[in-house]
């Protein structure tokens, strides 16, 4: 009786094992499928928050290397947002980068004007700093400001996390060009 007692106890344990096996794997891949679904919304709810809470140890000329090329804003969520706003296809913004500066462009489609600033940035490991030395009029009130942020790159994609902002803002980019 204790024998058959012990196959039973040993038949449920292995089954409630298979199911918590099975529901693992069943969230990794539903996870990984969200994340390549829409990469802007698994990295602001996921992601975003770990990099906010831990710092990285970065490579600094590495990262340079990987920010070289043109960058098109996708997605930006903005201070204090709790949705995601996408860059409708006509008021695209670029980023630019070089080893040493910065520049932005924006074409606004309705008011038909472009937006342009840049300078020089900076680089500590993950952090990032940029300094606005040249602004056209939509920008020239930035003219001078030395933004902080917390940057990631990833393969094709760009994160950007303002420093020292409450609430920061965050945005994402996809390269268009190395």
């Amino acid at each position: 009786m204790a024998w058959s007692k012990a196959k039973t106890a040993a038949v449920v344990g292995a089954g409630i094992l298979l199911v918590a096996v099975a529901a693992i794997i069943v969230s990794a891949f539903q996870a990984k499928a969200e994340r390549e679904k829409d990469f802007i919304v698994y990295e602001v709810q996921h992601r975003s928050l770990l990099q906010k809470l831990f710092r990285q140890r970065v490579n600094e000329s590495e990262l340079r290397r990987q920010m070289v090329g043109v960058w098109e804003m996708a997605a930006v969520k903005s201070w204090g947002a709790t949705d995601i706003t996408y860059i409708p296809k006509g008021n695209r913004r670029y980023k630019i980068f070089t080893a040493t500066n910065w520049s932005l462009v924006q074409y606004d489609s309705e008011s038909n004007s472009v937006l342009l600033a840049g300078g020089p940035y900076t680089l500590h490991s993950n952090l990032y700093t940029e300094t606005i030395e040249i602004a056209n009029d939509g920008m020239a009130k930035y003219r001078g400001a030395r933004p902080r942020f917390k940057i990631r790159v990833e393969g094709d994609k760009y994160f950007q996390i303002g420093y020292n902002n409450k609430p920061p803002i965050e945005e994402m980019w996809q390269r268009v060009w190395q």
